[in-house]
């Protein structure tokens, strides 16, 4: 029995790696850190030079970035770079990259992207978000809903319902509940109802109807 560790409380770091030397767990742990730091950095190098023409072609248009993220992270407009953004989305990079494309369309795009205002842009995005298979909800295809999202209006109400009704998108389709929210569609208010007993959209649609309901409470 093992009566070197007598105090209680939480390990230190010193004390935890001591313990796992003890064992004979330390190298093991080592060597799958580096492991894994080794893939990242990998996937950080093979993400760089996949976004080379993506850059190449936002500097060509004025927008000054080392990567698509960069849109993401900032606060100034970049209007210019929404339709060389919507070129690129198509393009087979690494999901990675398909996520910043699509999280910077959404985060500074709306007014850009506006289905009444350009179908295409639209079009785009509905053809990617179909076509992606990510189940996570957390990368590239959550990416595309979230941009979706900002996108809808009651011009595609119903294709919004329809993206909706397919089950194969999964927790993916949470953003497009924003554009239910939004509409003044009788149909959409009812729906988002509905929704709020759905196992993987009512969650969310619960949270914005609550945000509804608050909203007409200091309207009135």
């Amino acid at each position: 029995m093992n009566s070197k560790r007598k105090k209680t409380g939480p390990m230190t770091l010193a004390e935890h790696d001591a313990l796992l030397k003890e064992e004979g767990r330390y190298d093991a742990m080592v060597e799958e850190q580096e492991r894994r730091e080794r893939e990242r950095q990998e996937r950080a190098r093979e993400w760089r030079k996949a976004r080379v023409p993506l850059v190449a072609d936002l500097r060509a248009f004025g927008v000054e970035v080392e990567s698509e993220w960069d849109l993401v992270n900032t606060t100034k407009p970049y209007p210019d770079a929404v339709p060389v953004l919507l070129r690129h989305l198509p393009k087979g990079y690494p999901d990675r990259v398909r996520e910043g494309i699509a999280r910077a369309l959404a985060a500074r795009g709306p007014r850009a992207l506006a289905a009444g205002r350009d179908r295409h842009a639209w079009d785009v995005l509905v053809v990617e978000f179909q076509k992606s298979k990510d189940p996570t909800a957390l990368g590239a295809k959550w990416g595309m809903a979230c941009a979706l999202s900002v996108a809808g209006d009651d011009s595609v109400i119903e294709e919004v319902i329809e993206l909706l009704s397919e089950e194969r998108h999964g927790e993916n389709r949470v953003p497009l509940l924003d554009v239910l929210a939004r509409s003044q569609v009788e149909e959409a208010h009812r729906l988002l109802k509905n929704l709020a007993d759905d196992p993987q959209l009512g969650q969310g649609a619960k949270e914005l109807l609550k945000k509804k309901k608050r909203r007409r409470g200091r309207k009135n």
